[in-house]
């Protein structure tokens, strides 16, 4: 089977979707694919050998570039198949097979957290790529839901196929989170947020939460891993409002081969975001045997299951109380570690890449 993905400008080294296009990939390389990739210009190679580059100015950015790859159809004629995994944006069918992922529609439900340009570009031919779609997969059941409640999507149309986390995510030894420990310079027990900087992802009650919490824990810290995302000020204001700056560590981008070390030295995980079309640092934590605090809402219950403490995003003095009951009890912290790592044995790649590549023969047999 001759496939090719849709990759646009995404890098490997991303996180969201670039993470998902990357791990993909790898595991499709133990497949019987013929696989190309179909990438923007100034897009990542992924180390495969097939690529598909359709003329477009260099600088062109990915909606203009989605718009104009449609068009250069002929490019793809020797494919079998086309996957997008990337919110690509097209006027016209790119292949007569034609799959998307859809990972979450938060342009839709909370357009508030992200630039309205985005918002506008991107409503503009999502509800035409999902009717052109041969089959939708959806991350979760909860953003299926989102696109049949929504959009009206016949359910049949969209095929539930959870993400992962990659296999670097687990236990290490106590000399592998020594060395990260010395290096991160974190030698007091901290807390750990993982993901971007910005609204959606609730760090500003996480800050107010830990303020409760180093009263009742005076050197407690707070370690937040990402790259400022979409209106990150705000968590800045909350933070100097709060007077906790010397308490709370801000260690931007950090290397995907630190992060399980970083992991495995918290005390505990908290991912309290508000929306999330699957959610992959909770596994992340989970498979390291982190004890996760996770929100309630949208697809994160289907990943946390009984393997974490999930709560009211909205309600810091729970969170804070719940963060009191680990740091408190070890038996309850062994306890939550120990359901993490069983239930995140339910989620791999190559089930994921199993899955896909089952929707693929079921087009191809069509």
């Amino acid at each position: 089977m001759k496939v090719g993905i849709f990759t646009g400008d995404h890098n490997q080294e991303e996180t969201g979707i670039g993470n998902y296009i990357c791990n993909l990939i790898n595991e499709f390389k133990t497949f019987q694919i013929d696989l190309s990739i179909i990438r923007h210009p100034k897009g990542y190679s992924y180390n495969i050998k097939n690529q598909i580059i359709p003329y477009t100015i260099s600088s062109t950015g990915m909606m203009v570039w989605s718009c104009a790859v449609s068009f250069q159809k002929y490019l793809f004629k020797d494919l079998d198949l086309v996957h997008s995994p990337t919110l690509a944006l097209f006027p016209i069918k790119p292949h007569e097979n034609y799959v998307l992922t859809v990972h979450d529609i938060i342009f839709k439900k909370f357009p508030q957290f992200i630039p309205k340009g985005t918002v506008r570009h991107t409503k503009l031919f999502f509800s035409h790529n999902l009717s052109i779609a041969d089959k939708i997969l959806a991350d979760s059941h909860s953003t299926k839901r989102d696109l049949i409640e929504i959009y009206h999507v016949p359910n049949d149309k969209i095929e539930v196929i959870p993400a992962a986390a990659d296999r670097i995510y687990r236990q290490l030894s106590e000399s592998d989170i020594r060395k990260i420990i010395h290096k991160y310079n974190l030698f007091k027990p901290f807390i750990l947020y993982v993901g971007t900087i910005e609204p959606r992802k609730n760090i500003s009650k996480i800050l107010e939460s830990f303020s409760y919490c180093i009263k009742w824990f005076p050197d407690l810290e707070l370690v937040i891993v990402g790259k400022k995302g979409w209106y990150y000020q705000e968590v800045f204001q909350r933070l100097n409002q709060l007077h906790i700056q010397e308490k709370v560590r801000f260690l931007g981008y950090v290397p995907l081969t630190d992060l399980p070390g970083l992991y495995n030295a918290a005390e505990l995980f908290i991912y309290i975001s508000q929306y999330e079309g699957f959610g992959i640092p909770p596994l992340e934590a989970m498979q390291c045997g982190t004890p996760v605090i996770a929100s309630n809402t949208s697809s994160l219950p289907e990943i946390i299951g009984d393997g974490g403490v999930m709560i009211d995003p909205s309600d810091p003095i729970t969170l804070a109380n719940e963060i009191k009951k680990i740091l408190s009890d070890n038996h309850f912290s062994e306890e939550l570690s120990y359901y993490g790592l069983e239930r995140s044995k339910h989620f791999s790649w190559k089930k994921t890449a199993d899955m896909t590549y089952g929707v693929y023969e079921e087009i191809m047999c069509k």
